[in-house]
């Protein structure tokens, strides 16, 4: 397993459910963390073809090209899963495996309608506003894409309206990124 980071809770937890069910099904596990260093993580991934791993469960380092060091994975017929974001430009991932990014991002959306009774502000007719500024992950990352499309899917009308405001008028992705 090949994981970015151990600067999120969101690696740290996914490489130990993944190590916890994998393990539980007695299968050998080696964990790495490339501390966003896209070199870092190409080395580790080496190592593991190397080691003539089974498998490679990798999530991208965003902007890292895994395009080399995967073709010698599929060269050895190590099977590659790229785990919650997508590697894109190379027939070397067999499989993908992650999350339903634009409706999560469409949960935060209304978590924020429903703790701000937007609803209910809205259609009242009184003119009660909430300023609000986006925050979104790695220009590179789509997950982060498609978090902030699910968001702005239930958002907008809100912002449309001015009841949200965003004062910096930075609602597009490229410019919260």
């Amino acid at each position: 397993i090949s994981m970015p980071s151990q600067s999120s809770e969101k690696w740290i937890n996914g490489a130990a459910m993944m190590n916890t069910l994998l393990t539980d099904n007695h299968f050998q596990v080696l964990v790495e963390f490339a501390e966003d260093d896209p070199r870092q993580q190409i080395g580790q991934l080496k190592e593991f073809i190397e080691q003539d791993v089974d498998c490679l469960i990798v999530a991208p380092v965003p902007s890292a090209d895994l395009t080399e060091v995967l073709e010698q994975a599929k060269e050895k017929e190590i099977p590659v899963i790229s785990y919650d974001r997508l590697i894109m430009d190379t027939d070397a991932v067999d499989y993908y495996a992650g999350f339903d990014n634009l409706q999560a991002g469409r949960q935060i959306g209304e978590y924020i309608v429903q703790e701000k009774n937007l609803e209910k502000t809205s259609s009242d007719g009184k003119s009660k506003t909430y300023t609000i500024e986006f925050f979104m992950g790695d220009p590179q990352d789509y997950s982060a894409k498609m978090v902030h499309q699910g968001i702005m899917e239930v958002l907008k009308p809100y912002l449309d309206a001015g009841t949200l405001v965003c004062k910096s008028g930075r609602t597009k992705f490229e410019d919260t990124a």
